[in-house]
């Protein structure tokens, strides 16, 4: 993560994990802030997708839904993993 991170210039403040969900999410929203025509971000976008958020995502935001009192964060949750999933299926075409 942090090498993907390195290569394309994005800073996490010292006090944030690399790897934490808000993190990995704003590091894929400023790729695509930046060229989402270029289509070297959009294969950035979709392989450290494919590679980091899109294999845990989905669990997490289950066990987001599973712990929740209110809709509101179950399905935050649910629409960030299915637009992570969204750019990682660009890997495959």
């Amino acid at each position: 993560v942090r090498r993907a991170y390195e290569r394309a210039a994005f800073r996490v403040e010292a006090r944030e994990l690399p790897d934490h969900v808000a993190c990995e999410l704003a590091f894929l929203a400023e790729l695509w802030e930046r060229g989402a025509a270029d289509s070297r971000v959009e294969t950035t976008v979709a392989a450290f997708a494919a590679a980091h958020p899109a294999r845990w995502l989905p669990a997490f935001a289950e066990r987001i839904a599973q712990h929740a009192v209110s809709p509101v964060y179950p399905n935050l949750a649910r629409c960030a993993a299915a637009l992570v999933a969204a750019d990682a299926a660009r890997c495959d075409g």
